[in-house]
């Protein structure tokens, strides 16, 4: 029962010292609550606190808590901070929740204090113009805040087109908030939560994103709100105007500082994001969305609207005539190519607003807006992350990147765009190491066709030349073919003690410049020297070098010269750009051998002030930082390392291989996997769906494969068996392709990577592969899922021991097709290398010690959903998801239902309109007929709480919805609110009872209409029961 598991998890979060600040921890005087103090010696506060939980029976999945202090006179901040944080505590466990609770309470307490009444006036009157109570204390002003050249509408007209605009949002299944003054700057925010994307499992982990997480736009009009059809009057006014920005959030709109702070441009970074102390936290595509809303896409709706152009064409048109006005005459048709897309695309955005043919008077700006984002989101890596346009390419990929044009490279590596270098050098030390040795091979072996072009890289002036007599014979015989590129060979004096070199002649050199140091006569140990120019003395010719780099090591240059001696040196000049294919790999290879192994650099960035490896100037040049970011953000595929600590994940029989799970294809390519699964095992019946086989491919092939995928577009060892993807369930005939002989590895590599071989679920239809012996030969690429790559490093020996642990869950293989191991026996597969989804769509036939057991039809058995899965409704069909499907949505906030009713459902100044009686029985009672001064009341209550008032707030409005859209003799109940002057008092009239019943006929005796109650509502409401009288 999940009561048990309430009990459970409140006998966890009791024992002492489990949370730095709250003890005491305990269960309350009623059913679900729980109480506990805050307390911090620094500076004697102690803050008594009650929690309640909304419903034992829906905990860990659907439940939500209501936290309040009772100390008699707590900071007004923690009381704002902890109203503020109530939606975000909906189904979370108790141990996080009191986690967030410590962190909340402690963040809020080392805030400066501000005046604030602790008690609410009471009253249930909102004003309409106050959209967020917590907003007035922000500061909403910026500086050189550009005004908008309009007139002041009034405030109701303004609410009204605000209203019709939002109503838009909310009618397209999209969430929808405001943050600020009507009148003054105002954020709209609109959002949609990730697990309605049908985005896979696959490519959220991808993307470091929650299905439980709301994609966040905000909209910021800094003036007043602006309507569309006045946005298209504004001209180029509204472009420094209007501010986008887009998120994520545990709620679906941020708080009012986070929204701030977002616009101000200094956000938390993402470590302190993580501790849950700021609602709003960083998407991985942030940084080019926020450009692309900001500076391109109020010019492309322009277009849309006014010329009829498709999104891609508007796209298209903005980036190839950078933002001029078309000129009279025909545009070419590539400006109405419809929007078309490599997978499937969500109905969410494929319901085109902006294309239903309505007025500028009707559009919803917003709207349009979120459509635009959910786009460029959801199909990410379907555009360059630059220019913003569509990728003009086949290939699929589970990460985005640029498109082709060194342009886009450049400003994608020079604005930091890609992945942070330094995040994965520390937790993913292995998958750097991996992709570096893979650029390293594919390049020694000549196979290098992709280059960091139009980087500005500076490599030196002869490449891959360790000894002088070689350099001094290579330039001599560019000299007799009169060659227009002969680098420029400097010489000096060089003091290896104190790395100062007296040229023999003046040299065009400046600090912050690389050379490569030749010796004269005979090698340098270890090779050529690699170092930065740190200092010049123009008068004496003579330049401070730093400690030479040998190999990515920076070493001690008196202990590899044993004094002064002439040396021959060349800078860093010439352009990477300009060299041809070989020399570019060449270039590619010199800068790799100058980098330091992986752990050192890990090494670097945890003791590094500022962790960027840029700082290690000495040691790395600015070309072969270039290329390693280069390496790590060009991989389009998801890599994560298994190491033997993670005995659940690992495949058994594979100890003596390191283990890396492996995602690859477009982000629905697991679903069109599943799908053809799903309609395989609909034919055959079979228990067993898939299969798993190898792929063995020579070590420099797989820096191709992991951009670009499986496929077979190019012959490398031939195709006996005709065209397609040779797999094998044979481990060692998958071997047999990967050349393990040949010895291209990374010198500073700690994998020393000997062989590769991925291992890949296929569609179990041996008889529809082109070939099945000795090879299985598939031209289905969505029949071919990978899902791990194994690596044998040099040296490897059995293991440790730990992977030999048989997971705890495992996939039961078709016993005709077993994968076979090194040993030949079958390999042991965990049941996670399917993802949740993948399990439950399948069903779970049995679970136990040794094997879980697919089958093909989940109507056989069925199994309750994991905890942490989150459902999805079904949007192929409707792009409008209603609120009720939408079961894991947090609440609409009291402030933002205000907005969206209009003024006769907030007022209900009026009675409903009567409907027809679903059982046909008339009344004849009389809405609004009640005298109050009649009343015997009970006297006003003189307490209120701001929790309480919320939330009493919305459950009056949610009644007087009801009440609004129902016939009264169906309700039985009727509430004036005329009557209403606080929210902790109701009056309630109780009409239409049976005819039968004796009460109806006293009260028709008495000339009565109605019963009269009056509902007292404590200041501890909803968490303890009303008063009636």
């Amino acid at each position: 029962m999940p009561c048990k598991v309430f009990q459970r998890d409140l006998i966890g979060v009791k024992v002492p010292g489990r949370f730095p600040h709250l003890n005491g921890v305990r269960a309350g005087d009623h059913d679900g609550s729980i109480t506990f103090t805050f307390a911090d010696s620094s500076t004697d506060t102690r803050i008594d606190f009650q929690a309640i939980v909304s419903d034992t029976q829906d905990y860990p999945e659907n439940h939500t808590y209501f936290v309040f202090t009772t100390s008699e006179d707590p900071p007004s901040r923690v009381a704002t901070v902890l109203e503020n944080a109530q939606s975000r505590f909906s189904g979370v466990s108790l141990d996080d929740f009191l986690t967030y609770i410590d962190e909340l309470v402690q963040d809020a307490l080392r805030q400066p204090d501000f005046e604030a009444d602790d008690d609410e006036e009471v009253g249930y009157g909102v004003d309409e113009t106050d959209f967020d109570d917590d907003d007035d204390d922000v500061d909403w002003d910026m500086e050189n805040e550009p005004v908008f050249g309009i007139s002041r509408t009034d405030e109701k007209h303004l609410l009204k087109t605000l209203r019709r605009d939002l109503r838009a949002v909310k009618n397209a299944g999209l969430k929808v908030g405001c943050l600020g003054k009507l009148t003054g700057a105002i954020i709209v925010s609109v959002s949609c939560r990730i697990g309605r994307l049908d985005i896979s499992e696959e490519a959220m982990e991808a993307w470091n994103v929650r299905a439980s997480e709301y994609l966040v736009l905000l909209i910021r009009y800094p003036g007043t709100y602006v309507h569309f059809q006045e946005l298209l009057a504004l001209g180029n006014a509204k472009y420094p105007a209007i501010q986008f920005h887009v998120g994520l959030c545990d709620s679906y709109k941020p708080t009012a500082e986070d929204a701030i702070r977002a616009f101000q441009g200094n956000l938390p970074l993402a470590e302190e994001v993580l501790t849950g102390t700021a609602r709003l936290r960083p998407l991985f595509i942030e940084q080019p969305l926020d450009s692309l809303l900001n500076e391109r896409f109020l010019r492309i709706m322009e277009l849309r609207y006014h010329l009829g152009l498709s999104w891609t064409g508007a796209e298209l048109y903005i980036q190839q005539n950078q933002g001029r006005k078309p000129e009279h005459g025909a545009l070419p048709d590539d400006y109405f190519e419809p929007d078309t897309w490599i997978a499937s695309a969500p109905a969410l955005f494929q319901d085109d607003y902006i294309d239903q043919g309505q007025g500028a008077d009707k559009l919803s700006l917003p709207l349009i807006a979120m459509q635009f984002t959910l786009r460029h989101f959801v199909k990410c890596t379907e555009f360059c992350l630059v220019c913003h346009c569509k990728i003009r390419d086949s290939l699929e990929a589970i990460k985005p990147y640029v498109c082709s044009n060194s342009l886009c490279l450049f400003q994608y590596m020079a604005l930091g765009m890609g992945p942070s270098l330094e995040h994965e050098i520390q937790f993913q030390p292995s998958v750097v190491d991996l992709l570096i040795s893979l650029t390293y091979a594919r390049a020694v072996s000549g196979r290098l066709t992709d280059f960091p072009t139009g980087l500005g890289l500076k490599v030196p002036g002869v490449l891959n030349m360790n000894r002088l007599d070689e350099v001094e014979h290579h330039l001599t015989i560019l000299k007799d073919r009169k060659s227009s590129q002969v680098p420029t060979c400097h010489s000096g004096n060089l003091v290896p003690a104190t790395m100062a070199c007296r040229l023999d002649e003046r040299a065009d050199l400046k600090p912050g410049d690389w050379v490569v140091i030749f010796q004269t006569g005979t090698d340098l140990k270890d090779g050529p020297w690699h170092c930065r120019v740190q200092a010049i003395d123009v008068g004496t010719c003579e330049v401070q070098l730093s400690s030479p780099t040998v190999k990515g090591q920076q070493l001690s240059a008196s202990e590899l010269l044993p004094g002064p001696s002439q040396v021959k040196f060349m800078a860093y000049e010439r352009s990477f750009d300009d060299l041809d294919v070989n020399e570019k790999r060449a270039a590619i290879r010199l800068l790799l051998d100058t980098l330091p192994n992986v752990d050192k650099m890990k090494a670097f960035v945890a003791d590094s002030d500022n962790k960027r490896l840029a700082a290690w100037r000495d040691v790395i040049s600015p070309a072969a930082l270039d290329v390693l970011r280069w390496v790590v953000a060009s991989n389009r595929s998801f890599i994560l390392e298994d190491d033997t600590t993670h005995s659940d994940h690992r495949v058994t029989g594979m100890e003596s291989y390191k283990q890396f799970r492996l995602v690859q294809g477009a982000p629905d390519k697991e679903q069109r996997f599943r799908a053809a699964v799903a309609a395989n095992a609909a034919i055959t019946k079979t228990d067993y769906p898939t299969i798993f086989a190898w792929h063995g491919s020579p070590v420099w092939n797989w820096h191709s494969i992991l951009r670009e995928g499986l496929h077979f577009k190019e012959v490398i060892n031939g195709r006996a068996y005709g065209d397609g993807v040779y797999l094998s369930n044979n481990f060692h005939t998958s071997i047999g392709y990967t050349l393990e002989g040949l010895d291209y590895s990374w010198p500073q590599s700690n994998l020393k990577i000997r062989m590769l071989v991925s291992l890949n679920e296929l569609v179990n239809a041996p008889t529809q592969f082109k070939h099945t012996d000795p090879h299985y030969v598939v031209t289905q690429l969505d029949w071919i899922q990978p899902r791990y790559l194994f690596v044998k490093c040099q040296g490897a020996g059995p293991g440790d021991g730990t992977a030999n642990a048989k997971p705890s869950a495992m996939y039961k293989q078709d016993p005709k097709y077993p994968a076979q191991g090194p040993n030949g026996t079958s390999i042991c597969i965990p049941i996670s290398a399917l993802n949740s989804q993948r399990r439950n769509s399948l069903g779970v036939v049995s679970r136990t010690d040794t094997d879980l057991a697919i089958s093909a039809s989940p109507g056989r058995k069925k199994r309750k959903r994991d905890a942490d899965k989150m459902p999805t409704p079904d949007t192929s069909k409707n792009s409008i998801v209603s609120e009720e499907d939408d079961v894991v949505s947090v609440a609409t906030a009291f402030d933002d239902l205000q907005i969206l009713l209009s003024e006769d459902e907030g007022e209900i100044e009026e009675p409903p309109t009567v409907k027809p009686s679903k059982n046909g029985v008339k009344s004849d009672f009389e809405p609004g007929t009640l005298r109050k001064e009649s009343l015997p009341l009970l006297s006003p209550p003189q307490y209120a709480t701001t929790p309480a008032t919320k939330v009493l707030q919305q459950h009056l409005q949610a009644t007087l919805k009801v009440q609004a859209r129902e016939p009264l003799h169906d309700l039985g109940w009727y509430i004036d609110p005329d009557f209403i002057t606080t929210v902790y008092q109701w009056i309630v009239e109780l009409h239409s009872f049976d005819p039968k019943l004796p009460l109806a006929k006293d009260l028709k005796q008495a000339n009565m209409k109605s019963v009269v109650l009056e509902l007292r509502f404590p200041r501890a409401s909803p968490c303890l029961p009303h008063l009636s009288a």
